[in-house]
């Protein structure tokens, strides 16, 4: 009886907040990333369970499991390796553009919302490092090395807490044992997560719902199937058509080859995701101010809702100034990414911080002009009959365009 209630609530729940969610006819297509986030996150788990009943997480042993046991003997492995390995790239595709779609829309005026989205964004990059060290190739073994390094700059204790994530003086089975338990539990953490993001979504959304007639509004499943279902399609032919053809583009090569703590490679470059920020610390020398600047850079992010104070316009591109800031924002993050990816000077990796340093300052700037122009009235500035002659001139311009 009670198992029968709880069920029936879970069903309503899921069909309130999926099946009968009432949505704007007004939205686009570029809503349609969120939810595509959602599949690939469950093909990651499916895969990742998969793969975890096959794996050994032994120093000695994890690399030619994965490579031999799970990519060759296993039935089916290569493919169930494959798409989770790419389904890490995949997912990182849709998040950026799902936070560019944010940018656009202005989705930080919700801050609950925004900020739930950052935590996701902050564990997936957590769960994808983590990962990412799993195969133990050559690329995981150093990563983890610099990565865990990373601990070193607290104060005092540095040391201490490098060499207890290390369990001893180097990287090792320790090491690997705790990383594989840190990435299966990230999995089911953010499966939690992600509903928490999808209910304050709904709840946040459910206020502005009130100012939308019922006769503008659709049931947001027949929505997906009538208007955003070719997305959909053409994002899952791109990802076979990446499996089926270039499975090993979004890797490194040097990673299919087990590590060798005594080999350094010539240049150590993490996954193409992580490039932004890996250029930001390796351009700086000193390891505690490129750690410094990294966490800044990222929890810029996170002021964006106070940065950007206007209400009154929704969509960047009516906004050009601010437009201008966000584009370079992105090119900036690009070239970053570009350095991170190669032997490049570090000097140009240090000048796009400070470009974005830059932009970050102008934004309350360009917010506050934006703002003065909204409550400028001609009215206060010209005579009566300057204001009549300013009327005719913008009456003959719109009917000649």
């Amino acid at each position: 009886m009670i198992f029968n209630k709880i069920k029936g609530y879970n069903v309503a729940i899921f069909d309130s907040h999926v099946f009968r969610y009432p949505s704007p006819k007004s939205l686009s297509t570029a809503w349609s990333v969120g939810l595509l986030l959602i599949i690939y996150f469950a093909i990651q788990i499916i895969t990742g369970i998969v793969l975890s009943c096959n794996y050994s997480a032994w120093a000695t042993d994890s690399w030619r499991v994965v490579h031999v046991l799970v990519y060759k003997d296993l039935s089916w492995g290569w493919w169930a390796l494959y798409l989770h390995r790419c389904g890490a790239s995949f997912i990182f595709i849709l998040l950026y553009v799902h936070l560019l779609r944010g940018l656009y829309f202005k989705s930080y005026d919700r801050i609950t919302l925004w900020f739930s989205g950052l935590l996701l964004f902050l564990l997936t990059m957590a769960a994808a490092f983590t990962g990412y060290v799993l195969p133990w190739g050559t690329m995981s073994y150093w990563a983890a090395t610099v990565i865990t390094n990373f601990f070193s700059v607290i104060p005092v204790y540095g040391d201490g807490v490098v060499e207890w994530l290390w369990g001893g003086p180097y990287v090792g089975q320790p090491l690997l044992n705790r990383i594989y338990t840190v990435h299966f539990l990230l999995a089911f953490v953010l499966l939690g997560l992600i509903g928490g993001h999808i209910i304050i979504l709904h709840v946040d959304n459910s206020s502005s719902l009130k100012s939308i007639p019922k006769q503008e509004r659709v049931l947001w499943f027949d929505l997906f199937f009538l208007k955003d279902y070719h997305i959909y399609l053409m994002f899952f032919l791109f990802s076979t058509w990446c499996l089926g053809f270039f499975p090993d583009y979004f890797g490194h090569p040097d990673n299919w080859v087990e590590a060798n703590p005594t080999k350094t490679p010539p240049h150590i470059v993490p996954e193409w995701y992580f490039l932004p920020f890996y250029g930001i610390v390796r351009s700086i020398p000193h390891k505690l101010s490129g750690i410094a600047v990294m966490v800044m850079y990222i929890g810029s992010f996170g002021l964006f809702p106070i940065l950007d104070s206007t209400k009154s316009m929704r969509v960047i591109s009516e906004r050009p100034y601010f437009w201008a800031l966000i584009i370079g924002i992105i090119v900036n993050f690009v070239i970053l990414g570009y350095v991170g990816s190669s032997v490049f000077p570090a000097e140009l990796a240090v000048k796009c911080v400070y470009a974005h340093g830059l932009f970050i300052f102008l934004m309350p700037v360009v917010t506050f002009m934006e703002r003065e122009a909204d409550t400028f009235n001609w009215a206060d500035y010209l005579s009566g009959e300057q204001l009549d002659e300013l009327c005719e001139y913008q009456d003959m311009y719109s009917d000649k365009y």
